[in-house]
């Protein structure tokens, strides 16, 4: 699977001015984390040709999306899901600080903008898929957010 566009055209232009906003630096992607991307496709309901004409047909609509969930993310721990058997490994821990981010960022962004504008009903499949911690209130906010701004529209 090509991910060559991440480093080309609207779509750099987009996570550069994405990553300004949240005031953090872009990174360049390395190999492993092309890796990652093309896994986290892999594992969605959609093609490499849907992500990329969705984010061609919407390309603001879904940076503005990503700017409002990253926001949001701000606000919440989705920090580690854990048994009580084992503890709370990130207790004690100081809070995560992001002091960057990578290209490619914005494919999870198109991921979630396309789930929550097309297939709601499969987003919190495809979440759990990615093994994101508390992935039933993770989907609820991201619909939360999509419906709230009007991302719909």
């Amino acid at each position: 699977m090509n991910m060559s566009f991440i480093s080309q055209g609207g779509w750099a232009v987009a996570e550069k001015r994405l990553s300004a906003r949240f005031g953090l630096d872009l990174y360049p992607a390395e190999e492993r984390l092309m890796e990652l991307l093309v896994e986290e496709v892999q594992q969605s309901d959609f093609s490499l040709d849907e992500i990329l004409g969705e984010f061609e047909a919407n390309s603001e609509r879904i940076v503005e999306f990503g700017g409002r969930w990253y926001a949001d993310c701000n606000k919440h721990d989705y920090g580690e899901e854990w048994s009580p058997e084992e503890g709370n490994q990130q207790e004690g821990m100081p809070p995560p600080e992001t002091i960057g981010i990578c290209q490619g960022f914005l494919v999870g962004y198109t991921l979630l903008f396309l789930y929550a504008k097309s297939k709601p009903e499969a987003l919190l499949g495809f979440i759990r898929r990615r093994r994101v911690p508390h992935a039933k209130r993770v989907a609820k906010d991201v619909m939360r957010v999509f419906d709230a701004n009007g991302a719909d529209a």
